[in-house]
């Protein structure tokens, strides 16, 4: 009962020792004691998603640590049924379609809780950059010099006709991420047109 008894050089007088080099290896045991819990407790945190991973999406357990693992488009990578560089040009739309909504300030899809105590006014964000709004601006819409990446999908979209949608692949399986097996054929279409694009399917033939 009561406080645990501190571990370490002891005084003749059972009070623990106060040379520097004793004081240093308490310090040093104390503190990578605290760094090993902090280790098991975050083990303990992340094993139930590890294992519903494994159980529930079917991920190899090899790879449920993975970050992959964590997404609808990662899962068909690991498992093969996209390549890594279809992954790859995936998300690179991803990036570069979240990069535009910033700078167009974009509100989000679901409107949040009125505050009625907060302070009026908004706060910078990235649309405020004038360089960022260009540049994420080119890259998703383009320019009079180069088409941006709607027009790479676009393009593609009116080349399959009605026999795909594109837009909505890309818009629930990658933006919204979620699990829709039916839509990978029309998710590789969209991705082969997107690593064209970023001329990732030259860096596979290199």
């Amino acid at each position: 009962m009561g406080r645990k008894r501190s571990i370490g050089k002891r005084e003749p007088n059972g009070r623990l020792s106060r040379k520097p080099e004793d004081q240093g290896a308490r310090q040093v045991k104390t503190f990578l004691e605290k760094q090993r819990q902090l280790e098991q407790a975050e083990r303990d945190a992340i094993e139930p998603g590890l294992a519903a991973r494994v159980r529930i999406w079917g991920v190899k357990p090899s790879d449920s640590r993975s970050q992959m693992a964590g997404s609808f488009v990662g899962r068909l990578c690991l498992s093969g049924e996209i390549s890594r560089a279809q992954y790859d040009a995936l998300l690179a739309y991803q990036d570069d379609c979240v990069a535009y909504r910033q700078a167009i300030d974009s509100p989000r899809g679901s409107p949040s809780a009125v505050n009625l105590n907060a302070t009026h006014g908004r706060s910078r964000s990235p649309a405020d950059d004038e360089q960022f709004v260009a540049r994420a601006t080119e890259r998703y819409i383009g320019s009079d010099k180069k088409g941006g990446v709607c027009r790479a999908i676009q393009d593609k979209q009116c080349e399959v006709g009605m026999t795909a949608n594109l837009w909505a692949a890309l818009s629930l399986c990658v933006m919204e991420d979620k699990d829709l097996p039916h839509m990978v054929g029309e998710l590789r279409v969209a991705a082969n047109a997107l690593g064209k694009h970023y001329k990732l399917d030259r860096r596979d033939a290199a």
